[in-house]
């Protein structure tokens, strides 16, 4: 009795929410929700669910009692068969629901009233009848067995099409990640190649470069856009040009604190530095100290030129050649740091300094 009246208060209750949520389309009449009222389909789903697990529990309810025990003898069985038509039931009840919010058709109205209206209440109509029939009198009736086929016949339906359109967009997913993955690997050979190219073109370059050439030209292949076995290219290269530190020198005393840049990143980057360019590198920090003083900010928004940046090349060249004595130099240039009051990079630049003389590494530094 317990039992049947708990399947009961649940099929109603499915019975119930079916009706209103039809009512609420018009019985599908109604145009379907556009635009921001689309968020609206998913109380629908919710509702959707909550039916399905009132259904559940209803059948549960009714196996416990004996109201499945005329499809089979064995143990389980009835109960797992009619858990599995009830989900199955679920599914096709939910698709005929939603064909209502796809294009209007005459046919919609009656499709989703039959599967969203109809089929619920119907299956509710029968389970509910299989919880209060005895069970002895079930064993024998020939009603249980008829509608019970048709049930489980829409269940089967829907656990198929289920399955089906879950094994469809497995496969179809497979597909896109393989097709993905093509197209990645087309786009990976694609720039190995372009590099490549490129890399030979920058080496052919480097190559037509005579010992004429000014050192600035060579200098470029020492960019962040060339490669780590281009540098060593032309890091070889550069170390056999003749009067090296007379044309570093030059490049080192250059106006243009850019070129002075370009002169300091390859004692960073050469193999073995020659302490010689110690000199070099003091006058390139008494320059840079000048230029700080001259510029009106530390980073100029037109030319991008970082005094920063500048800053940490000077100081990066000058501990590879801790011979030399800087002193007077990094003085000058603290001094002009500190003047730029108010700019944003100047705490910052300050600190490159201070790390430098307390003899810290800057490479951690930004």
């Amino acid at each position: 009795m317990f039992l049947a009246l708990v399947a009961t208060v649940a099929l109603v209750f499915v019975s119930g929410l079916s009706l209103l949520l039809a009512a609420d389309t018009n019985f599908f009449r109604k145009a379907p929700p556009t635009g921001p009222d689309t968020m609206g389909y998913a109380a629908i789903f919710f509702a959707m669910l909550a039916e399905l697990v009132a259904v559940l529990i209803a059948v549960v309810c009714i196996s416990a009692r004996g109201g499945f025990d005329w499809i089979s003898t064995q143990p389980l069985y009835p109960t797992l068969a009619a858990l599995a038509a009830t989900i199955g039931i679920g599914l096709v009840s939910g698709t005929l629901w939603f064909v209502w919010s796809g294009p209007r058709r005459w046919y919609v109205p009656l499709v989703s009233n039959a599967g969203g209206l109809a089929l619920p209440v119907g299956v509710c109509v029968y389970l509910i009848a299989l919880a209060w029939t005895p069970a002895d009198q079930l064993a024998v009736d020939l009603w249980p067995r008829v509608w019970g086929f048709v049930f489980g016949g829409i269940g089967a339906i829907g656990l198929i099409g289920g399955v089906t359109v879950y094994l469809s967009a497995k496969v179809q997913r497979i597909r896109r990640m393989e097709q993905a993955a093509r197209e990645d690997e087309a786009r990976w050979q694609q720039n190995r190649e372009e590099s490549a190219a490129r890399e030979r073109q920058q080496a052919e370059e480097l190559a037509a470069l005579t010992d004429a050439i000014p050192l600035e030209q060579f200098l470029t292949h020492l960019f962040i856009d060339k490669s780590e076995a281009h540098h060593q290219l032309a890091l070889e290269r550069i170390g056999r040009l003749p009067q090296l530190s007379t044309q570093l020198d030059r490049v080192l005393t250059n106006p243009n604190p850019r070129y002075r840049g370009y002169g300091t990143n390859y004692i960073i980057m050469c193999r073995q530095p020659n302490p010689a360019w110690g000199l070099s590198v003091r006058k390139a920090i008494g320059l840079l100290a000048a230029d700080v003083c001259a510029a009106p900010a530390l980073y100029e928004p037109v030319t991008q030129l970082t005094y920063r940046g500048l800053t940490k090349g000077c100081l990066m060249a000058a501990k590879r050649l801790p011979a030399e004595d800087y002193s007077a130099e990094i003085a000058a240039l603290r001094a002009a740091v500190g003047a730029k009051t108010g700019d944003p990079s100047r705490n910052s630049t300050l600190q490159l300094i201070e790390r430098f003389e307390r003899g810290e590494s800057l490479e951690d530094t930004e």
